[in-house]
This record gives C-alpha cells, sequence and structure tokens, in this order.
C-alpha cells in the first residue's frame, strides 16, 4: 500500500516524502546505486509493470529501473532504510477517526494498536446482521437497533426477534391493560373480556322496570329513582305482585284455620278483611285487585265461612274499576341536566395548566381527579412539561456558557482547583478543559482555548498540553479566511513584584493558510480542530522551587493562561 495518510502534527521533513504517491513513506527502500528512496509499496508495482512483457526476464533479470533517473539498478541493491522508517514512525500523528470525534495524538508506531481500542472506529456488528457500527455505539446497537437482537417480553417472559418483538408486544395475553370501561383496573389482556362483560363495576345493564341501560355502579341509585317501578297493569301488574299476595295470604291462613266456630265466623271475616287492608295499604294497591281467585275459592280453605268467599268473588270487579297508583313525579328535564344545572358554565380540570383538556360540572371534575386513569394521565402531562422546562433549562445553560465575554482578541483564562484537575486528567487521559469563547473583535473571529493539564500526545504525562480551536462565530460569513493571525500563549508568572520582573512562559505560532484547523469552520463547534503545543509547560515548572511551599505560575491552587490574537503584520 502507498504512504501514511495520516494528518501529522508538525511538518514531515522532505527526505521522508515519497517522489512517487507524494505521502509520507510507508516502509521505505533506498536504492543503493543512487541513493533514491521510495514507499515499498510503490517500487514493486513498477518492477513487476516493467518485466511482464516476459515471463522469462522475470525469473533471469532481476533488475528494475529507478523511476527518477531511469538507471537499471540490481534488485539485490534494493535496502530497507531502518533510520528513514524509524524517523518517520516517531513522528506524531492524529487518529484517522479525529473527525468523528477522537481526540488521539501519538507517534505513527502506536497508530494499529491504537485503531484496535479506539471508540470511533466503525466495527461489524458481532450479531452478523452486516451493519458497521461505531465502536462506541456498539453495546447500544446490539441492544437496541441490530435486526438480529433477541428481546425478552417483560410480561411472558417469551424472547422474540426484533422482526417479531413489535408484533408481539401489542397482543400479549399476560400484559397488563388498563380496562377499556375506565374502571381503574389493570387486568392481564386475555382476561380481559370476561372482566368487562362481567366483573366491571362500569359495565352497561339493563334496569328490570324501564330497560334503560347504566352503569352497573349507577344501577342501584337509579332503581330508587325509577319512575316506571310499582307502576302495574292489569295483566302484568298481578303476576308481578302475585308472589307477594300468596305469602301474605301465607301469614294469614292461620288466623282462618283458628275459626272453629260458625257463631263468630262473621266478626272473623271482619278481621280478616281489616287486616288484609291494613297490611296491602304500603304497597299504594289494593290485594283484592290481584289475588288469584284459585287460592282464596279452594274448598279445604280451613273453615272460612261461603259468605266471605262469595263477597270475595264480587270484590275484584269492584277494584278492577279502581284507577291505578300515580307513579312517582320524574325530576323535571327542565331543571337538572345530567346532575348539572342547565346553563352553569363547565369546570376545568386544576390541571388544564399542564395539559389536561377535562370539564364537565363539579361532581364529575370531582370524579374525575379520583379516577386512576386520569391520575396516570395527569402524572404522564406534568412528567412531559418536566423534560420540556428542563430542555428550556439545558438549552439557556448552553447559551450562557457560550456567551463571550472578550471581544478584544485576549483571554486570560484562570484555571481552579488545579491540583484536582490534574488528579483527574491522570485517571483520564482524554480529559479536557475548555475555555469560555472569545472574539478578536466585533466584527471578529470566536476562539476558544482548551487545555490537558496531564498532557496530550507527546506531552502525555509530563507536560501541560495547550491548544486553541477556531469556533463558528456570527461574523463569519463577512470575514477573510482563512485565519492567519498570529496568536501568542503565555502561563502567566504570579509573583509578587513589578510586572518586569515576572517571567512569563511563552509560545506563539503563524497558522499556515494550508492547514485546515484555521479554515472557516462548520456549523459544528465540537468539530472543530485544535492547534497549539503538546510540550506547552513541563509539570516541573507547576511545583514548588527550591525549598519554598509555592511555585510562582502555581499559587493558591490557581494558574493564569494567556491566549491573544496578535495584529496581522499587514495591519
Amino acid at each position: 500500500m502507498p504512504g501514511y495518510t495520516y494528518f501529522f502534527v508538525d511538518s514531515v521533513p522532505k527526505q521522508c516524502i515519497c517522489p512517487i504517491c507524494k505521502l509520507p513513506m510507508q516502509a521505505p527502500v533506498v536504492l543503493t546505486s543512487c541513493q533514491h528512496v521510495f514507499c515499498d509499496s510503490c517500487l514493486r508495482p513498477r518492477h513487476r509493470r516493467g518485466h511482464s512483457h516476459n515471463r522469462a526476464s522475470l525469473d533471469l533479470d532481476s533488475s528494475l529501473m529507478c523511476p527518477l533517473d531511469e538507471q537499471r539498478v540490481d534488485s539485490r541493491n534494493v535496502k530497507s532504510s531502518v533510520e528513514l522508517s524509524n524517523q518517520i514512525e516517531n513522528c506524531m500523528v492524529r487518529c484517522p477517526q479525529e473527525p468523528q470525534g477522537c481526540r488521539w495524538v501519538d507517534i505513527v508506531r502506536n497508530v494499529p494498536s491504537h485503531l484496535e481500542t479506539c471508540r470511533y472506529v466503525a466495527v461489524l456488528c458481532p450479531q452478523d446482521c452486516g451493519d458497521m457500527v461505531c465502536r462506541a455505539f456498539l453495546k447500544e446497537h446490539v441492544d437496541h437497533a441490530c435486526s438480529r437482537r433477541r428481546r425478552q417480553c417483560q410480561f411472558c417472559r417469551n424472547s422474540f426477534s426484533a422482526e417479531e418483538y413489535p408484533k408481539h408486544e401489542g397482543t400479549c395475553p399476560d400484559e397488563q391493560v388498563w380496562c377499556e370501561n375506565k374502571c381503574g383496573l389493570r387486568i392481564p389482556r386475555r382476561k380481559l373480556a370476561r372482566h368487562a362483560e362481567h366483573d366491571c363495576v362500569k359495565r352497561e345493564v339493563g334496569c328490570s322496570f324501564c330497560r334503560k341501560r347504566f352503569l352497573f355502579d349507577t344501577l342501584q341509585t337509579h332503581i330508587q329513582q325509577c319512575t316506571l317501578k310499582g307502576v302495574t297493569t292489569p295483566v302484568s301488574g298481578q303476576q308481578s305482585h302475585s308472589s307477594n299476595h300468596q305469602q301474605h295470604q301465607q301469614q294469614q291462613q292461620p288466623q282462618y284455620n283458628t275459626s272453629t266456630s260458625t257463631s263468630n265466623s262473621s266478626s272473623n271475616d271482619a278481621a280478616i278483611l281489616s287486616a288484609v287492608g291494613k297490611t296491602s295499604s304500603g304497597t299504594g294497591t289494593s290485594p283484592l285487585a290481584v289475588t288469584p281467585e284459585s287460592t282464596l275459592d279452594k274448598p279445604d280453605s280451613g273453615g272460612v265461612n261461603p259468605q266471605f268467599n262469595s263477597q270475595r268473588r264480587q270484590q275484584p270487579e269492584a277494584s278492577a274499576e279502581a284507577p291505578p297508583p300515580v307513579p312517582r313525579r320524574a325530576a323535571s328535564a327542565e331543571c337538572l341536566d345530567g346532575g348539572r344545572v342547565r346553563g352553569a358554565p363547565p369546570i376545568d380540570c386544576p390541571l388544564k395548566w399542564c395539559g389536561c383538556q377535562f370539564k364537565g360540572d363539579r361532581a364529575s371534575v370531582d370524579r374525575h381527579q379520583r379516577d386512576p386513569a386520569a391520575s396516570a394521565h395527569h402524572v404522564t402531562l406534568l412528567a412531559e412539561l418536566a423534560r420540556a422546562q428542563r430542555r428550556e433549562l439545558d438549552s439557556l445553560k448552553r447559551q450562557l456558557r457560550h456567551l463571550p465575554l472578550v471581544h478584544s482578541g485576549r483571554l486570560v483564562w484562570r484555571v481552579d482547583n488545579y491540583a484536582e484537575k490534574l488528579a483527574d486528567s491522570t485517571s483520564n487521559r482524554e480529559l479536557e478543559f475548555c475555555s469560555v469563547p472569545f472574539y478578536t473583535g466585533r466584527p471578529g473571529y470566536r476562539l476558544q482555548a482548551s487545555a490537558f493539564l496531564n498532557g496530550n500526545g507527546s506531552g502525555a504525562g509530563r507536560y501541560l498540553s495547550l491548544y486553541v480551536k477556531l469556533l463558528p462565530g456570527e461574523f463569519d460569513p463577512i470575514l477573510d479566511w482563512p485565519f492567519v493571525r498570529p496568536i501568542r500563549m503565555r502561563l502567566l508568572d504570579q509573583r509578587d513584584g513589578s510586572a518586569g520582573s515576572r517571567r512569563h512562559l511563552e509560545e506563539s505560532f503563524t497558522p499556515d493558510p494550508s492547514w485546515r484547523h484555521f479554515k472557516r469552520p462548520g456549523r459544528d463547534a465540537s468539530a472543530a480542530f485544535g492547534f497549539g503545543f503538546p510540550k506547552f509547560a513541563a509539570h516541573e515548572l507547576l511545583r514548588p522551587e527550591g525549598g519554598s511551599d509555592e511555585c510562582c505560575y502555581l499559587r493558591d491552587n490557581v494558574i493564569f493562561l494567556e491566549i491573544e490574537v496578535l495584529p496581522d503584520a499587514a495591519e
């Protein structure tokens, strides 16, 4: 394969560039006769093409042609350049996955081992679904997105493939679902039909008097107020009340049987008629009008006077002409409408402010608040409102955090709690601390400083690495690109005394127009490239000098970093 395509941190020496592929050489070889150096992979194809026309020459003639001076060179004079190879492999490069977000920086030799563990490298899904997934999101893909993943139903505990699970998800017989009648109970789906038909307190049942349908939990209240309760007809009235009068006759039967003297029959008959009249007066209808004659006219009536029987046979004709009992008056429809005074405005649910749309009279609103299904809906609305407010707060925090406070091109960055942050950086090599953004003017470029307190790349573990990034700004469309103004970085000396006696640690550079770090940035600020010094300040400089307890650059666990954009020489 040709030379390295990595992005090198520093400029690669000219002698390390392959004349054929124009890239830093990979496995360089030198022609000892002319001392020209090439990539081994670039030189071999030319050797094969030079002998492809004659297979015999490929076996007998082992010479090749130098691509530069076209001199024939014996293949035995092609040697590996170990010195040049070591020089190239010790150059600092960035991770090939840097556009995806990797901040790794190290020598070329360590790139293969890094790529085996880099979280931003795309790898094949281990479940053979055919997808290439970034290693950082591989677990999430296997658990939630892979087409061959297995998912277990939390209700029936059966396992399904990713294609089958959506079909089972809404039909699982063991899933606890809310009753469709809104009675407030959660029932396994396989028992839902039986519950709705036999057990639900919100199921519809018919009134045995008016034949209208009501909810089961309101039926008893309706029966007590039903306007058709107690209404009798000439036929149905006798059938509906016959059982009650039979019981009444059985209660009165002993009185008839105890009468043994014919001389007292008339007084007994009067007592019986009086008792029967008093007993039936509470029902609002005459028992003689509905009592079957077959029961009263039996021969074995217990010694009842025949004259009394004849009188009772004549009684139904008179009672049949009596008017039927007057039914109870129903509540006026002009006054009531569903338990609410007609014309009264509906009341909103108290949780209307969070999105509940329920309206009704006061009684229905009270029932709505006590309904478990409505309470669950209220909780869902409150949770959604809390999430929306959290997103709005996060957005305001981001805007406040990125609000630039400097427009002069000079940022003095105070880094507090240096020792604690250095300890965190030691345990996490990729931990990066960023300053607030700042502008070079109004209008001006928008920049940001970033620091790795335990070093990055070649400075890892021994240095403080300091970089500057070019961020997308509001004035970018009217600025000149690429950015070419010099940048100076300082670690400020905090010793007491005049400004002239302080020794600031200083580094500076002028951007090369060909560097992609300083071309116009895209919209995504997180993808901005940093440029600076991996070995900006050694850790020894941030430790107390001599026997003193303080360091001139580190005092009270605080350091100050200064980033200043200098005027361009043309300006």
